[in-house]
């Protein structure tokens, strides 16, 4: 048994363990939002599926007496769509910068940033536009069901910061080791999410759907190896996903197998964000390999701070890691209750 902590102790520590959490979550929010704006202007954007689809353009265009042919040659519609596309890749980065001097502010006094109108009406406006994008990248990947998979967890990020900070002032003061697990909603869609997520990208590298180019050429540039072997590579790399999506269910009394996915999840989330550097470093100048790949490393980040969130609440990681005392005796030694996480 350890030595009983006191309760300004116990409050202190899990007072810390739920800022470096946040302070993980409004990040992965902060990178998802910049490096989907930044995407706007490095490729096309996902816009353009819905733009140039005859089937479901056409009746609209029908209604204002417009023919499709007239549409899809003209250059001032042309023209005109660029903007709509590059304004809302703009309203992204406008987000972003809302949110990163929200998460500064964290960083700095350690005070909720979601208080302000300005931030919740942020977040909202950014969790319709990742529908939006995420909708119409879905109709230009020939209606995929893996895309709305693998995109859970970006497009759950906003709600996240919003279900885990919109309380009262007695409800978010960490007291007691309940807090340190807030509410149920908020880990179980986490949960839900990631395991969408790494279902989605297991069921692309298994081949249940097309494998993706850019999967393959990754792999192949990154270890040097042959297409086969990029192949077989991916095969085992999704039947892994697919395992961890699975184990971050299992129940508290196999918390260390939860945290073993977990742990997964965080490594390869990282490595899968930092191969699309790595991956295509060389096919090009220094300046347009950073400005077309790191959006992409940027948008793919949270798959690895995420997990590390969920590691941090249930006690998987320290919180402590910048020199400061361990948590109490009786954090390390007994184990929560069943009750105080889902």
């Amino acid at each position: 048994m350890g030595v009983h902590a006191g309760p300004e102790d116990s409050a202190r520590w899990a007072e810390g363990l739920q800022r470096r959490a946040f302070e993980l979550l409004w990040l992965a929010l902060t990178l998802s939002a910049l490096g989907r704006g930044w995407l706007h202007f490095t490729k096309d954007s996902p816009y353009w599926s819905l733009f140039w689809s005859e089937e479901l353009v056409s009746p609209l265009l029908g209604l204002i007496g417009v023919e499709w042919s007239s549409y899809v040659e003209s250059a001032t519609v042309e023209a005109t769509l660029n903007t709509i596309s590059m304004g809302l890749g703009l309203l992204y980065i406008v987000l972003s910068v809302v949110t990163a001097r929200a998460s500064a502010e964290l960083l700095r006094t350690g005070e909720r940033p979601f208080r302000s109108p300005l931030v919740q009406r942020s977040l909202w406006l950014l969790l319709g536009l990742q529908l939006v994008y995420v909708s119409t990248y879905w109709l230009g990947k020939s209606l995929y069901f893996p895309i709305w998979l693998e995109q859970s967890t970006l497009i759950a990020l906003p709600w996240l910061c919003l279900s885990t900070g919109l309380r009262g002032e007695d409800q978010t003061r960490a007291q007691s080791t309940d807090d340190l697990y807030l509410s149920r909603a908020p880990i179980t869609v986490t949960r839900l999410a990631l395991s969408c997520t790494f279902i989605g990208h297991g069921m692309f590298a298994l081949g249940l759907y097309p494998v993706p180019e850019d999967y393959l050429v990754m792999v192949m540039r990154t270890f040097g190896c042959s297409q086969q072997s990029a192949q077989t590579m991916l095969w085992w790399a999704g039947a892994l996903d697919v395992l961890a999506a699975i184990a971050v269910w299992t129940p508290r009394r196999y918390l260390r197998v939860r945290w073993s996915a977990l742990t997964y999840m965080l490594a390869w989330g990282a490595i899968t964000a930092c191969a699309r550097v790595v991956g295509h470093w060389g096919l090009g100048t220094f300046t347009d390999t950073v400005w077309y790949w790191l959006p992409e490393l940027m948008l793919r980040l949270p798959h690895a701070l995420i997990p590390w969130w969920l590691l941090t609440l249930e006690g998987g990681v320290r919180p402590y890691w910048r020199g400061r005392p361990s948590p109490p005796a009786r954090f390390k030694k007994e184990a929560p209750d069943e009750r105080r996480a889902p």
